[in-house]
């Protein structure tokens, strides 16, 4: 009879010694999952921020809402429902967004972001205040270097952005020139925004014609906006035509303004998207700003 029951005894030791160690094993293995899938949610935000993703008016990510207080989520909506925002753990940003620490400056382009009436908003509505025609800025004649520009436009004609071609020397006579044109400008309740695209070209002074686009810049001012406006250049082409008389510019992008929120969350909201093509009288002597 001790016999039997030791061997009863050993059993359920041995029983309970084994379910002990699946359970440790299943609980490993469960830790190990759960660090799987938050390494995997952490690497879908962070490629989420690094795709730009942009959401729509209205939308926004659950795990804005669970990292943010009811205040500072309320921000959010507000800011949402007038503006197309992308947003980002500022963990994930580091030193490149150091500048929005400011915690004055980022109160008040919240504050100015806000009091925008949403009729201004709409990104469909352009305002074509000044001349086109005009330059805006100085510009720059110096003879060539002979650095043997030899930029190679698309098939058709459209050159985009920094031409670095070399070596062949056929535009070693010309000169290079430089003229500043506005591509938008808008009035908004307290400040101003203008867009301006710089175009460096090799010029032809004896048959007063454009020759060759070199480089093309993109440019964003204000007056009377107390934050921060940045550009999000999408594309930004060129060319010459009517037999190096015009240039056709062609410029599409985005104005945004960054904002933190609790130190927590980083926003870039869109205040507007330009997508334009404009003509412009090659014009190079022009040595001061005419407007």
């Amino acid at each position: 009879m001790r016999k039997y029951l030791k061997r009863i005894f050993l059993s359920v030791s041995v029983f309970i010694a084994l379910m002990s160690f699946s359970c440790q094993s299943n609980l490993s293995e469960f830790v190990d999952n759960e660090d799987i899938v938050f390494s995997a949610l952490s690497r879908s935000v962070k490629n989420s921020v690094e795709k730009g993703v942009v959401y729509p008016k209205g939308v926004i990510p659950q795990w804005v809402k669970d990292s943010l207080s009811e205040e500072g989520y309320a921000l959010v909506c507000q800011l949402s429902r007038k503006y197309e925002m992308t947003y980002y753990p500022l963990s994930l940003k580091g030193k490149e967004r150091m500048s929005l620490r400011n915690e004055n400056t980022n109160q008040r382009t919240i504050d100015v972001l806000l009091s925008i009436p949403e009729e201004q908003l709409n990104y469909s509505i352009e305002e074509n205040l000044i001349d086109m025609n005009v330059p805006r800025l100085k510009v720059l004649n110096a003879e060539s270097e002979g650095d043997g520009w030899d930029g190679e436009d698309g098939d058709d004609g459209w050159d985009g952005g920094d031409n670095e071609g070399g070596g062949s020397g056929e535009f070693d006579e010309y000169e290079f020139a430089s003229q500043t044109n506005r591509v938008y400008q808008k009035n908004y309740v307290i400040f101003r925004v203008y867009v301006d695209v710089s175009t460096g070209y090799l010029y032809d002074s004896d048959e007063d014609v454009a020759v060759d686009i070199q480089s093309l810049n993109v440019n964003i001012d204000h007056y009377g906006f107390s934050g921060l406006l940045s550009w999000e250049e999408r594309s930004t082409m060129g060319r010459i035509i009517d037999e190096g008389k015009t240039l056709e510019l062609h410029v599409n992008g985005r104005i945004k303004s960054s904002i933190e929120i609790e130190g927590i969350i980083g926003s870039d909201l869109i205040l507007d998207k330009v997508y334009k093509t404009i003509e412009c009288d090659v014009i190079p002597g022009y040595d001061d700003d005419v407007l």
